[in-house]
C-alpha cells in the first residue's frame, strides 16, 4: 500500500510538471491527455498512459486546476516571503515596495514556463469555481498583511489584484521579446505600480 501511494505521488508530480510545461510552451491545445502522458513525462519503472490522469485527478480539467493551484501556491509563497521586508518600519515605504517588487519581478522573469502557464490558465475558461475561490483566499490573506499600510476606506484586495495582473502582463511582454529585461524598464514598471498605489497609503507612511 505504501509503495502504491508513493508511486501515485510520483506519477501525480510528473503529470503536473509536464502539463505545466505543455501549457506554458504551447497553450491548452498542445496539452492533450495523450501529450501529457507521452510528450516528455516519464516515471522510472512505470509506463504512463491516460488512465492515470483520470485515476488520480478525475478529469483533464481537474488536472489543469491542480497545475494552477500549485503555481498559485508557489507565487503567493514568494509574495509572502517578500512581504517580510514590507512589514519593516525601519525602511522607507518606497524602498520596501521596491524590494518587494524586485523579488516578485525576478521570480516572474526567472520562471517563463510557469508564468506563461499561470496567465493562460487565469484567462481561460478553466479558471472558475474552486480555482477562483482558492485564489481569492490567497489574495485575501496577502491583502490582510498589506492592509495596515493603506487607508481604511480603500479596497486593498482590488488594489493588490490590479498590481499583480499588471506585473504579470509586463512579465509576459518581456518573455515575448516585446520589452527588454533591464533595470531601466524594471524601474519604470515599478514607478507605474507605485504611482497607482501612493494615493491610497496612509499619509504618515509617505510623509
Amino acid at each position: 500500500m505504501v509503495g502504491k501511494m508513493k508511486n501515485e505521488s510520483i506519477i501525480r508530480e510528473a503529470l503536473i510538471s509536464n502539463t505545466t510545461r505543455l501549457i506554458g510552451e504551447g497553450g491548452f491545445e498542445k496539452s492533450t491527455t495523450n501529450a501529457i502522458v507521452h510528450d516528455g513525462a516519464s516515471v522510472p519503472g512505470i509506463k504512463l498512459n491516460e488512465v492515470y490522469i483520470y485515476r488520480i485527478f478525475g478529469s483533464k480539467e481537474r488536472l489543469y486546476a491542480e497545475v494552477f493551484s500549485e503555481l498559485d501556491d508557489e507565487l503567493f509563497t514568494t509574495v509572502g516571503k517578500a512581504l517580510d521586508i514590507f512589514e519593516r518600519r525601519d525602511v522607507a515605504l518606497r524602498d520596501r515596495l521596491r524590494i518587494l517588487f524586485d523579488r516578485i519581478w525576478r521570480f516572474l522573469l526567472g520562471n517563463e514556463i510557469k508564468t506563461r502557464c499561470y496567465v493562460r490558465y487565469f484567462y481561460s475558461m478553466y479558471y472558475r469555481e474552486k480555482s477562483h475561490r482558492d485564489h481569492r483566499k490567497k489574495l485575501d490573506a496577502a491583502a490582510q498583511r498589506f492592509a495596515p499600510a493603506f487607508t481604511k476606506e480603500c479596497n486593498v484586495r482590488a488594489l493588490i489584484h490590479t498590481v499583480f495582473m499588471t506585473m504579470l502582463d509586463f512579465a509576459i511582454q518581456v518573455h515575448n521579446g516585446d520589452l527588454e529585461d533591464n533595470e531601466e524598464n524594471a524601474y519604470h514598471i515599478f514607478n507605474l505600480v507605485y504611482q497607482s498605489l501612493v494615493s491610497y497609503f496612509r499619509e504618515d507612511l509617505i510623509n
